[in-house]
């Protein structure tokens, strides 16, 4: 009975010791009509531990522009239309700590992005970062193996992308001095 009791707190221990994540990107649109025009001018990659080329990245920036509906995407710049530069990093940290009998590894993924957007009459500057980061522990050796995927890089990207758009929209919103 000991022993049964025993090995079913060691296997609860090390159990619970596994870390698990659910990253999850949602989006839902902030205007109900267009408020600004935008072109897409440079897209810049960053020196960086990145995964996402540039021609991916500029389809999730795009899909982010129209999911938002407060913006629409012209290919050509007019008097009445912001240009919209983007630079964007991902960066991958890992650190291990290893104890007697167990070990602990924290993955942390930061996403950044910069949005220069200019129109005839001023520049500004937005930016927007996330960070995700996974745990896993093992005890002797057992546990699941908790790393991070394409998928969370992506969605850090997106995240950071949408939190630098909101603040633009929210700067167009707020009245001019």
């Amino acid at each position: 009975m000991k022993k049964s009791l025993c090995c079913v707190a060691i296997a609860s221990f090390i159990l619970g010791g596994c870390a698990s994540k659910d990253i999850i990107f949602t989006q839902t649109p902030l205007c109900q009509a267009p408020i600004a025009t935008i072109s897409l001018q440079n897209i810049t990659q960053k020196d960086s531990q990145t995964t996402i080329g540039k021609e991916e990245y500029k389809t999730i920036l795009t899909q982010i522009l129209q999911g938002t509906n407060c913006l629409t995407i012209t290919p050509n710049s007019q008097d009445d239309t912001y240009a919209l530069s983007a630079t964007y990093e991902v960066n991958l940290n890992s650190e291990e700590k290893k104890e007697t009998l167990s070990s602990q590894s924290t993955h942390t993924l930061n996403a950044k992005v910069k949005l220069i957007i200019t129109s005839q009459n001023e520049i500004r500057q937005e930016v927007g970062e996330s960070t995700i980061q996974a745990q896993e522990k093992r005890v002797l050796g057992i546990g699941e193996s908790e790393e991070i995927s394409r998928e969370d890089e992506i969605n850090a990207l997106r995240n950071s992308t949408l939190i630098a758009i909101k603040n633009f929209i929210k700067s167009l919103n707020q009245p001019q001095n």
